[in-house]
């Protein structure tokens, strides 16, 4: 009886070996259970049921036969994708575009006057203002209107210097000329030295005159809009000082503040278009000015439109609004 056991497992021995001998010679085939299912990812892990892998979770697919054809499914899609293509996050992006858009800054605003054709009237010799001939500010004034006459020592001093000259010494031409040129330094125009060496009397007032047309205006009111005078008969004056302006109106400047966060949307030649309070006229100019500087507790930038006014349309002080 033992002797069968032995013969029956020695059998059994060599039926094994054999198989194993077949399976791994080459060109063997081996034998593969049937329905076989299997990880794309990891072909080690086979199981005879559907299910997941265990190393990465993907769902297992059934292993096909030598030779059948391997039908692409949705979840091996994402592999037929170039070698050199990874997919590192499924954000959206967006790309920028460089282009020109158009920027539009509102500015309220005021119409004043051009400083550029401003002249000032200086007093060339001190003296008291005898007679004024200015009533108020903005006041309009031709070319040689008189604005004022002063009283001066100075001048009258300067005026019989040259008088004793001409009846005293008439040969000494060159003292002649200086007193002469005096007088003009002083302000005394040729006509009026004519005047004087013709009449032979001193004038103990002279007059003033506007050197252009325009409106006139005192120094301290031209920022104030202020119609009343501060300059009043009887008052000193001293050499050198400017009393008056005159202002011409045929150029006039759109100013309008424009806020900080704006400004830099505001350059030079920039089209503007102004609109002014009760009426539906606009007018269209350019910027061209911007103050390169803040000014200490504002919050607004200059910004200036120089427009001509030849026929006295816009006034000073028109309230505006800039586009």
């Amino acid at each position: 009886m033992k002797l069968f056991i032995s013969n029956f497992k020695f059998q059994i021995s060599v039926i094994a070996l054999f198989l194993m001998t077949c399976t791994n010679q080459p060109g063997g085939h081996s034998i593969e259970a049937p329905n076989q299912y299997t990880c794309p990812m990891h072909p080690s892990v086979l199981q005879d049921k559907p299910g997941v892998c265990p190393i990465c979770g993907m769902d297992l697919v059934k292993k096909g036969q030598p030779g059948q054809e391997v039908k692409i499914t949705a979840e091996l899609n994402y592999l037929l994708r170039p070698t050199n293509a990874m997919v590192t996050s499924s954000i959206r992006i967006i790309r920028p575009v460089e282009k020109n858009l158009e920027v539009s800054v509102k500015a309220n605003g005021v119409i004043t006057y051009d400083t550029r054709s401003s002249t000032s009237i200086p007093i060339r010799f001190a003296g008291r203002i005898e007679k004024l001939s200015i009533k108020y500010n903005f006041q309009p004034v031709r070319k040689n209107q008189k604005i004022l006459e002063i009283y001066s020592p100075e001048l009258l001093t300067a005026q019989r210097d040259l008088l004793y000259l001409l009846t005293s010494d008439k040969e000494n031409t060159a003292l002649i000329d200086g007193a002469k040129k005096k007088l003009q330094l002083l302000g005394i125009s040729d006509s009026q030295i004519a005047q004087l060496i013709a009449t032979g009397k001193e004038s103990y007032s002279f007059a003033v005159f506007s050197p252009v047309n325009g409106y006139i205006v005192e120094e301290a009111a031209l920022s104030q809009i202020n119609n009343e005078l501060l300059i009043r008969e009887g008052m000193y004056v001293n050499a050198g000082q400017t009393i008056f302006k005159v202002v011409n109106t045929d150029q006039v400047w759109a100013e309008f503040d424009v806020y900080q966060r704006d400004a830099a949307s505001v350059k030079v030649n920039d089209p503007v278009r102004l609109s002014f309070d009760n009426t539906t006229e606009e007018i269209d100019a350019k910027v061209n000015f911007v103050q390169p500087f803040f000014k200490g507790g504002e919050s607004f930038v200059k910004v200036r439109s120089y427009l001509a006014n030849s026929e006295n349309k816009l006034k000073i002080g028109q309230l505006l609004t800039a586009s």
